[in-house]
């Protein structure tokens, strides 16, 4: 199979796929692009055909990531992030620019597909995001920086606390179908959920039994399988290979969708998560930091 030369990379239809593959529907990926959701399927059949593989199954209405869509969205998704930041380097130097730190999870599941709020009503500030591992935070190199911290430790004076974290187990709707279980209905307590097996996070290994303490229930879980990162497990499970702990504010956009369930529903876990204005620049006056700042602090996280 001949190859596609990087300078003919069908970027707009790329771009549709990514928007389709990380909203979940054509219809949600057309709002973000501004198109029709015909445009949007339209352009992913050409990526399709070009590359020789489909990227979806199922109806248009419920599309569902194929095996090689799985492998090509996460990968599209980080390159697209790259490309912005790329891309807001250069930006004019007349701009309000500010350099935001987050986790990668919850840059490419919450906040960038929440950004265009902030952009519409602040068009002249340039946000400028990064992402980071938990364990790679460098908060003097940015502005802003969003982080999750235990709540037994105290806080310093530039952070704000903007949510406390809840954690659940979701599943697909087709887990329950596939395997025969029973329907979500009847998932009434964590003892209704002993065959269904547990994907684990590895940066989150714990988290299975940090919900069950909250719950003061025990039950063991079979493992399903570990992936690297919540963006892997979480795609793992919207395919329907098992189910995971995930904290709500991940997932609440699949709940809203009933692309995933949540049977049990939520609880408080031991973390929350805090928005800082690292101490070396709270010396420089920074307006755009500090309404995205306020802006962070009135969302709603569920």
């Amino acid at each position: 199979m001949k190859e596609i030369n990087y300078t003919h990379l069908p970027l707009i239809a790329l771009r549709a796929f990514e928007s389709a593959g990380r909203l979940g529907t054509m219809t949600a990926a057309a709002e973000e692009l501004c198109v029709t959701p015909s445009a949007v399927s339209r352009q992913i059949r050409q990526l399709e055909k070009r590359l020789g593989v489909a990227l979806f199954s199922g109806s248009k209405h419920k599309p569902i990531l194929t095996a090689q869509g799985s492998i090509l969205l996460p990968t599209l998704s980080s390159a697209m992030l790259q490309m912005l930041a790329g891309v807001n380097s250069v930006r004019a130097a007349s701009q309000d620019i500010v350099n935001v730190s987050c986790l990668s999870t919850f840059a490419m599941r919450w906040l960038i597909p929440r950004l265009y709020r902030f952009t519409e009503q602040y068009p002249d500030i340039d946000i400028r995001l990064s992402t980071t591992s938990i364990d790679n935070v460098k908060p003097n190199n940015h502005d802003v920086v969003i982080g999750v911290n235990p709540k037994k430790v105290v806080i310093d004076d530039n952070q704000t606390i903007l949510f406390a974290e809840k954690i659940g187990p979701v599943m697909s709707p087709s887990l329950l179908t596939l395997k025969g279980k029973r329907c979500a209905e009847n998932i009434k307590d964590v003892n209704d959920m002993r065959d269904i097996g547990m994907l684990q996070t590895r940066t989150r290994m714990g988290i299975w039994d940090e919900w069950c303490q909250q719950l003061e229930h025990v039950v063991p879980m079979t493992s399903s399988g570990t992936f690297e990162h919540y963006y892997f497990t979480l795609e793992a499970v919207l395919s329907g290979l098992g189910a995971c702990i995930v904290p709500e504010h991940l997932v609440i956009d699949d709940l809203k969708s009933q692309r995933l369930l949540a049977p049990l529903g939520f609880v408080e876990s031991s973390y929350h998560y805090t928005v800082s204005r690292p101490s070396s620049t709270l010396s420089t006056p920074h307006q755009g930091a500090n309404y995205f700042v306020r802006w962070l602090s009135e969302q709603s996280y569920t």
